[in-house]
């Protein structure tokens, strides 16, 4: 019975939708946050390489200022020069531990792919002859490799930049940033996606019970109205909830559908009742001649007035009958009404016959006088004036 309320499939539906949102959301803030981090990883890896390519080009000029006397500018070309070997070393001595670069390694190759000075302790191995052809050409390179530091292998996001020349490679400048930290980031979001959806998809569903048993409960007092509701009682009415939604149309619907059936039913105890009626007058009168035919020996003409007079009142019966039938394909709709006059002074003629034989049994005398003719239609106008007059005397 719970898994087939309404309660419970909008709740479920509720938390489906919600859960497939939050799903599509966390992957997209977690896959966004990845490539931001990782575009912010090489913005920091590029303007540190550049500034340490600036910063060792000015260790070079202070240099080249202190032997420049009496030697010719092309012994200060960078390309397997000494002397350029040693500032580099030198600069990553002094350099470090720059706070700028405590976090990233810095190692210089020069213009054959050759270590030269390294930050941090890298196991000496050559520039990986893929990166070579990149840099040799000029081209920037960003890769995600591990690195043995300090003989612990980790994961880094590296970037290696060529220093060009006169158009040729001087030498090498490459950064790499570990990825611990971004990868924690990255993990620390995911733990937390993955405890605060489900947690959020629990704490909306609650929420969701209690809003839709706030909703239903105009439902429920619907539901105990309806209950209450029989063919006897059909003057009960549900509570308009007032809200103008749809609860409050299906509400107003009902009682709209309540009235009808009450109409109905109303109509039908009337129909039963005037039945009743036009059944029980031929039904008198027909018995009202017979007793008063038993009640002694009569001669062949009374009895045959009789007999006349009781086949009249049967063909009355049968006509009552037959109008029934009538009614009832006008109810169907399966019949038109074709209309027509009614001679009013006709059927009141017979209705004065009709119960003269019990207006006999009480020594009454009826008589019926019609001075004009009266017509009447189905809107009830009449056609004519007319002027009648029933009137009754007891016998002496």
């Amino acid at each position: 019975m719970l898994l087939a309320s309404i309660r419970f499939k909008i709740v479920l539906w509720h938390m489906l939708i919600l859960s497939l949102a939050l799903f599509i959301f966390g992957m997209v803030l977690y896959h966004n946050l990845s490539l931001k981090i990782a575009d912010d990883t090489d913005d920091v890896l590029r303007s540190r390489a550049k500034g340490i390519e600036e910063s060792i080009e000015t260790y070079w000029e202070a240099e080249r200022i202190e032997i420049a006397e009496g030697v010719t500018k092309s012994h200060f070309t960078k390309e397997d020069n000494i002397n350029f070997i040693r500032i580099a070393r030198r600069w990553v001595g002094e350099k470090i531990n720059d706070p700028d670069l405590i976090n990233i390694v810095v190692r210089i190759f020069d213009a054959h792919g050759n270590p030269i000075a390294s930050t941090r302790n890298i196991p000496t191995e050559h520039l990986n002859p893929r990166i070579f052809y990149d840099v040799k050409k000029g081209a920037d390179h960003f890769e995600m490799a591990y690195l043995v530091v300090n003989e612990t292998p980790s994961s880094f996001r590296i970037f290696t930049t060529p220093v060009m020349e006169n158009k040729r490679l001087s030498y090498v400048v490459q950064v790499a940033s570990p990825l611990s930290q971004l990868n924690a980031v990255l993990r620390n979001l995911g733990f937390s996606l993955l405890f605060l959806l489900p947690l959020t998809v629990i704490l909306t569903g609650l929420s969701g019970i209690f809003l839709v048993q706030l909703t239903l409960r105009p439902v429920d007092q619907m539901i105990e109205t309806i209950h209450q509701i029989t063919a006897e009682n059909l003057k009960l009415r549900l509570t308009i909830p007032g809200t103008k939604d749809e609860i409050d149309a299906l509400a107003q619907t009902f009682n709209q559908m309540i009235a009808r059936l009450d109409e109905a039913f109303t109509s039908q105890r009337q129909f039963m009742e005037d039945i009743s009626h036009e059944l029980k007058t031929p039904l008198s009168v027909l018995k009202g001649e017979l007793e008063v035919t038993l009640k002694r020996i009569r001669s062949t003409q009374e009895y045959e007035t009789t007999l006349h007079s009781s086949l009249e009142e049967v063909n009355h019966l049968a006509g009552i009958v037959e109008n029934l039938l009538t009614l009832a394909r006008f109810d169907a709709k399966t019949t038109t009404l074709q209309e027509a006059p009614l001679d009013l002074n006709l059927l009141i003629k017979d209705t004065v016959e009709a119960i003269q034989v019990l207006a006999v049994q009480k020594s009454i005398t009826l008589q019926f006088n019609s001075a004009h003719t009266v017509d009447i239609f189905a809107g009830g106008y009449a056609a004519h004036d007319a002027a009648g007059m029933i009137g009754s005397c007891p016998h002496s």
